[in-house]
C-alpha cells in the first residue's frame, strides 16, 4: 500500500509532464508507422497536385484518410525528391530546442518540489508549463505542415494548451505577487531597516533608562554611606558623653554637683540615642510599607495642648516664643491616629525650635474642607533661617537636609520630614512646606480626619504615654524579664513608689511565681525571653483563668506585635525603654481601672 500511495502521489506531481512526454511518443510512434507512399505521389511528391494518398489504418484518421493537403511545399532538392538532409537538421534543432525546454521545465519543477508546500508558487509553475507546452505546439505544428498534414493531431495538442492556459488564467493573483516581487522586497528591506532602526532606538532608550537608574543608584548609595556617617556620628557622640560621665559617676574623686550634672548629662544623651533609633525603626517601617494608621476619635484640641506642653518649655530654653492658636471651631472629636499625628507635629515643631535662633514658634489648627473631604490641619511656622526653593524642594528626601553644614550646624538624622510626611500620608493627607530664605518657614499638615460625638478610650496604649493619675496607687506587681539590669532598674523604681514587687526570669518562672505567691494586683511581661517567652506564658495565663491585667514589655512595638497581643490576652503594650514617672503613672492606672 505505500508503495501505490506514492506512485499515485509521483503520478499527481508530474502529470503535465507525463502528458506531454505521452503526446510526443504518439507523435513519433505515428510517424513511424505510416506506410512510404508511391513515387508518383506521396510525401517526398511535390507540386500542387498530389497524388491520392492509399487507404491505411487508424493512423491516417489523423490526416483525414489524406484529406488533408499541406499549404506549402514539401522539403525537396532539385530532383523533386524529399531533401533528407535538411529535414533531418530540421527535426534534429527542433528537437534540440524542445529538449533545452525540456531540461528548463525540469529543473523549474525540481526547485519548485524543493520548498515546503506552504511556499510553493503555483502560479509560476503553471506558467512553466504553458512555455513549455507552447513550444511544443509550435514545432509540432511546423513540422507536421511541412511532412504530415495531420491537423487532428495539432488539435489535440492545442486543446492540452488551452487547458493548461486557463488552469493558469483562472485566478492571477498569485502572478500579481510574482511580478511584485522586486517592488515587495524593497518594501520588506526598507520594513527591515525601519524594524532595525526601531530596535536600536529602543536600545538606545533602555540604556539610556539603566545608566539613569544606574546613576540614581549610585546617588542613593551615596546618601545612604553619608546617612551611615551622619548616623555614626549621631549614635557616638552622646555614647561617648554616656560612657564618660558614668565613668566619672562612678569615680570616688567628685562631689555630689558633678554627680547631679553627669546623671543629668547621661539622661540627655540617651534620650537623644533613643531619638536617633526611633528614627531609624521608623525610616525602616516606611520603606518596608508597613504603616497601619488608626482609625480611633479623639480630641484635636487636646493633642494640641499636649504638643504645646512638651515644647513650650523647650522653646524657653531656646528663648523663642511658643504660640497656639486653635480655631473656635474645632470639633470636639475627630476620627483618626493621634499617636501618629502627635509624631509629626512635635517633629515639626522641633524642627522649628532647631532652626528658629530668635523671634517665635506658632502653631495653629483649624478643621476644614479639602478635596478629599474633613482634614484637620497643623500649621507650624516660625520665624528662623528659612530654605530656598531648591533646598524646601528635597527637604522631604530620605536621609538629606537641606544643606549639608545644617546637620553639623544644627545635628539630626534627616529622616524626621521624611518619615513625618510618609505618615500624614498613610493618615489620608500630606505636608506642603513654604519658606523663604531668611524669612522663616511654614510647614502644614493635613491628615483626613472627619468629625464625631467624643474621642473613645483605646484598650490598647501604643507606648509610655498614659497620663499621670491624680491620686497614684501601689499594689503588688510580678516583673517578668530575663535582663537583670532591666528588673533591678524597674524593681527600684516601682520600690520607692510603695509596690511590692516580685521577680521572674522566664516564662515558666512567672506561671510557678503566679501559682505560689499570687493573685498579683498587675504583672509586667517581657515579650521576648529564652525558653518560654512571654506571648507563649500569657496565653498559659490566659487558659488557667488568670484575669490579672498583664501589660507587654518590649522595643518592638509595630502595629503588628501590637495586634499580636491584644489576641493574645494582653491588656497594653509598653516600650522600652520606658521613662519612670510613665510607669508609675501607667501602673497605678491599671491598678485603679481594675479595682473599679
Amino acid at each position: 500500500m505505500p508503495s501505490i500511495t506514492r506512485a499515485v502521489d509521483v503520478l499527481r506531481q508530474y502529470r503535465t509532464l507525463l502528458l506531454i512526454a505521452a503526446l510526443c511518443v504518439a507523435c513519433l510512434a505515428t510517424a513511424f508507422a505510416i506506410e512510404t507512399p508511391s513515387a508518383a505521389g506521396g510525401l517526398g511528391a511535390c507540386g500542387d497536385e498530389a497524388a491520392a494518398a492509399p487507404t491505411h489504418s487508424h493512423v491516417d484518421w489523423f490526416t483525414n484518410w489524406g484529406a488533408y493537403k499541406p499549404r506549402t511545399h514539401c522539403v525537396t532538392n532539385a530532383e523533386g525528391e524529399a531533401d533528407w538532409p535538411w529535414i533531418a537538421v530540421l527535426v534534429l534543432l527542433s528537437a534540440a530546442v524542445i529538449g533545452g525546454y525540456l531540461k528548463i521545465v525540469w529543473f523549474w519543477r525540481r526547485a519548485y518540489l524543493a520548498e515546503p508546500a506552504k511556499y510553493r508558487n503555483r502560479k509560476l509553475m503553471q506558467l512553466a508549463y504553458i512555455f513549455l507546452w507552447c513550444a511544443v505546439c509550435g514545432y509540432l505544428s511546423a513540422i507536421l505542415m511541412f511532412f504530415w498534414p495531420a491537423y487532428r493531431l495539432l488539435a489535440i495538442a492545442l486543446a492540452v494548451l488551452a487547458w493548461v492556459t486557463w488552469a493558469f488564467a483562472g485566478d492571477l493573483g498569485d502572478l500579481r505577487t510574482s511580478l511584485s516581487a522586486m517592488r515587495l522586497e524593497a518594501e520588506l528591506d526598507a520594513s527591515l531597516r525601519s524594524k532595525a532602526e526601531e530596535l536600536e532606538r529602543q536600545v538606545a532608550e533602555r540604556t539610556a533608562e539603566l545608566e539613569e537608574a544606574r546613576a540614581r543608584a549610585d546617588e542613593a548609595n551615596a546618601a545612604k554611606s553619608r546617612f551611615l556617617a551622619q548616623m555614626s556620628h549621631e549614635i557616638r557622640t552622646p555614647m561617648t558623653s554616656v560612657l564618660g560621665f558614668a565613668e566619672l559617676i562612678a569615680s570616688e574623686d567628685v562631689d555630689e554637683q558633678q554627680r547631679r550634672e553627669a546623671a543629668t548629662t547621661i539622661s540627655r544623651a540617651g534620650h537623644h540615642l533613643l531619638h536617633v533609633i526611633n528614627d531609624i525603626l521608623d525610616i525602616a517601617r516606611v520603606e518596608s510599607g508597613k504603616i497601619s494608621p488608626a482609625d480611633v476619635a479623639y480630641d484635636p484640641r487636646e493633642l494640641a495642648d499636649d504638643v504645646q506642653a512638651l515644647m513650650a518649655h523647650e522653646a524657653e530654653r531656646v528663648g523663642v516664643r511658643y504660640e497656639q492658636r486653635v480655631d473656635g471651631q474645632l470639633p470636639p472629636a475627630v476620627m483618626g491616629d493621634p499617636a501618629r499625628l502627635r509624631q509629626v507635629v512635635l517633629n515639626l515643631v522641633g524642627n522649628a525650635l532647631k532652626f528658629t535662633p530668635e523671634g517665635a514658634v506658632t502653631v495653629a489648627v483649624r478643621h476644614e474642607d479639602r478635596l478629599y473631604g474633613p482634614a484637620l490641619v497643623f500649621e507650624v511656622s516660625d520665624t528662623g533661617v528659612g530654605m530656598t526653593p531648591e533646598d524646601a524642594a528635597r527637604v522631604f528626601s530620605a536621609f538629606e537636609q537641606a544643606d549639608s553644614s545644617v546637620a553639623r550646624a544644627f545635628g539630626g538624622t534627616g529622616l524626621g520630614l521624611t518619615i513625618s510626611r510618609s505618615l500624614a500620608r498613610a493618615m489620608g493627607g500630606d505636608i506642603e512646606v513654604e519658606s523663604a530664605l531668611g524669612s522663616g518657614s511654614t510647614f502644614r499638615v493635613w491628615v483626613a480626619a472627619r468629625a464625631c460625638d467624643s474621642p473613645a478610650d483605646e484598650h490598647i496604649q501604643h507606648g509610655p504615654t498614659a497620663r499621670a493619675e491624680t491620686a497614684r496607687r501601689a499594689g503588688s506587681v510580678l516583673l517578668v524579664d530575663d535582663g537583670i539590669d532591666n528588673r533591678r532598674l524597674i524593681s527600684h523604681f516601682l520600690t520607692r513608689d510603695g509596690w511590692r514587687v516580685a521577680q521572674a526570669e522566664g516564662g515558666r518562672e512567672a506561671i510557678e511565681a503566679v501559682e505560689r505567691e499570687g493573685p498579683f494586683d498587675l504583672i509586667l511581661m517581657d515579650l521576648r525571653m529564652p525558653g518560654m517567652d512571654g506571648h507563649a506564658a500569657t496565653i498559659e495565663l490566659r487558659k488557667r483563668g488568670v484575669t490579672t491585667p498583664i501589660l507587654a514589655l518590649s522595643a518592638d512595638v509595630l502595629e503588628e506585635t501590637i495586634r499580636r497581643c491584644e489576641g493574645e490576652g494582653f491588656d497594653a503594650c509598653l516600650s522600652k525603654p520606658i521613662a519612670r514617672e510613665a510607669l508609675l503613672a501607667t501602673c497605678s492606672g491599671w491598678l485603679s481601672r481594675n479595682a473599679a
